[in-house]
């Protein structure tokens, strides 16, 4: 009893939290507390709704069709299918949680954005791990994966730069390693196209690569 009595004065001097833990700890709720549930609720809820315009706001200036080809190559053209299913039903699923709840599972109302939000947050982690474990196909250069995904060229570079010593290799050579360019500048520098990007490669006059970057 003195445990309980006093994890409830911790909780009545943080009043958030307690208008949050009144409905475990206290269901007599006089209605001024159910007023302020409610409207917790509904601030959860439009929270949960901001969440998500900052993801989408998000996924258009981080360039999301870039992260879509990358799963498309690595994986297939499913893979994006079941990222966009998911992603749908994760935000339809507060419905689910008012469905489940009406039918069986006995949960608190104000607790249904606080799981929508943190199911969203896994969401988010998951593709992100997907994302950088399907852009960890493309780390290692190959010429095969070089010729056969261009658009992944970009996260080839670095083990390009560093393993390849692109660097003081003749024109020869790098036609032998890289293929014929897709273009050639008026400055006579290479050009390889990725997907949004280009990687160029600046000759002297004697024909030897002194540079190799991304643009």
């Amino acid at each position: 009893m003195l445990v309980q009595e006093w994890i409830i004065t911790i909780l009545k001097k943080f009043k958030i939290i307690f208008i949050i833990m009144n409905p475990i700890i206290n269901p007599k709720k006089t209605q001024s507390i159910k007023t302020m549930s409610i409207a917790l609720r509904i601030l959860l809820f439009l929270l949960y709704i901001l969440f998500w315009i900052s993801i989408l706001a998000f996924c258009h200036l981080a360039n999301i069709n870039g992260m879509f080809y990358t799963f498309i190559d690595a994986w297939g053209q499913w893979s994006v299918y079941v990222g966009i299913i998911a992603a749908f039903l994760v935000f339809l699923s507060p419905i689910f949680f008012v469905f489940l709840r009406k039918k069986s599972l006995h949960i608190n109302a104000t607790l249904i954005p606080v799981l929508c939000i943190l199911l969203t947050i896994i969401f988010i982690f998951v593709s992100l791990t997907a994302f950088f474990i399907s852009a960890s196909r493309f780390q290692t250069f190959t010429k095969e994966k070089w010729e056969a995904f261009p658009r992944q060229r970009y996260i080839m570079l670095h083990d390009l730069k560093e393993n390849y010593g692109i660097v003081g290799m003749d024109s020869q050579q790098i036609t032998e390693l890289l293929g014929d360019p897709d273009e050639i500048t008026p400055y006579k520098s290479w050009i390889y196209h990725c997907e949004y990007n280009f990687i160029e490669i600046a000759f002297d006059a004697s024909s030897q690569a002194t540079s190799i970057a991304l643009h």
